[in-house]
């Protein structure tokens, strides 16, 4: 009998250790998911503004190959008045 009471205060007394245990780690899971609500958020954002990022850079190529264009023409202008 004495084993047995042996075994149920010990069991008593894991069981009471573990809640704080349990407590902390449902204060953990709380806290990762508030962080991957976050990190998701933050992607979203994120490809926003890659999709600006592209939008502008695609516009910049534009006026680089236009630029290129109008060098072209006045380099010619410039061998027509010469010659």
């Amino acid at each position: 009998m004495a084993k047995q009471d042996e075994q149920e205060n010990l069991s008593d007394a894991i069981a009471k250790a573990l809640v704080p245990i349990g407590q902390r780690l449902a204060r953990i899971e709380k806290r990762i998911e508030s962080v991957e609500h976050h990190l998701r958020s933050v992607e979203q954002r994120l490809t926003s503004v890659q999709q600006r990022v592209t939008g502008v850079q695609d516009r910049i190529d534009n006026v680089q190959l236009r630029l290129d264009n109008l060098g072209g023409k006045l380099a010619a202008l410039g061998e027509d008045a010469s010659g």
